[in-house]
């Protein structure tokens, strides 16, 4: 994979940065953190913090804990282990980039999750 501009890695870092601050907030409140307090921790309106605890619930319990890789967003994770069976690693890296397409073909919410993946290969080739 080739490098992407810097404007194009900054856009996708931080598309990954909000989508795992939506994930804290549904983690925080299935812990038991009231959602008040979730919203002032995080800078965000309450009705906000509400609606992504409820929306992003069922990802907190895929994910079991389960450690990320830096750079990728739990929703890819989560979308990458439908299609492969897999919960990915670093080293899973190469295989993801090269079966990318069958991730494509077989998930809904396809372009938002093909830019959290890319922007983990990305972010895998930087550092």
């Amino acid at each position: 994979m080739t490098s992407a501009p810097k404007e194009v890695r900054d856009k996708l870092h931080t598309l990954y940065l909000k989508s795992e601050m939506y994930y804290e907030i549904a983690e925080a409140r299935s812990e038991g953190e009231a959602v008040i307090d979730i919203a002032r921790r995080l800078g965000v309106s309450v009705s906000s913090a509400s609606k992504m605890s409820r929306q992003i619930a069922w990802m907190v319990e895929r994910r079991d804990n389960r450690p990320l890789p830096i750079g990728l967003t739990t929703q890819a994770a989560i979308a990458i282990e439908d299609e492969f069976g897999i919960w990915p690693t670093d080293d899973d890296k190469l295989f993801v980039e090269r079966n990318a397409s069958r991730i494509f073909n077989s998930v809904e919410g396809k372009r938002a999750i093909m830019a959290e993946i890319g922007a983990w290969l990305l972010y895998q080739q930087d550092h």
